[in-house]
């Protein structure tokens, strides 16, 4: 299990389901994006809750070892839909200079 931490709390869920929180929530710091998602944790009583999570650009968030007792949180769900974002992601389209644009790019500073 994993403690997913951000300003507002803590949020006890499976490892899986905090690397794909993770996971989406770089993706998207990547592309200077922001999404909600909803996350299941292990609320009081071992009931298992959820909580909307802002994640991406400039939403800090970490995750932490959570040595305790109890079942693995699993969601096949929310696994899904978490990576299917990550996969519809489109790149901003930034892409590195050709040979010819670099020499073009030093012959302008010689000005």
């Amino acid at each position: 299990m994993k403690l997913l931490t951000n300003s507002s709390g803590a949020y006890l869920t499976g490892d899986d389901i905090a690397n794909a929180v993770l996971g989406y929530g770089a993706a998207l710091a990547n592309e200077q994006r922001v999404d909600l998602v909803d996350v299941p944790y292990i609320a009081e009583h071992g009931r298992v809750g959820s909580v909307r999570l802002i994640v991406g650009w400039h939403a800090t968030m970490n995750a932490e070892v959570h040595q305790g007792q109890g079942v693995e949180l699993l969601d096949g769900a929310t696994l899904a839909e978490l990576r299917k974002r990550v996969a519809a992601l489109n790149p901003s389209g930034d892409t590195p200079l050709a040979s010819d644009e670099i020499s073009y790019l030093a012959r302008v500073e010689e000005f």
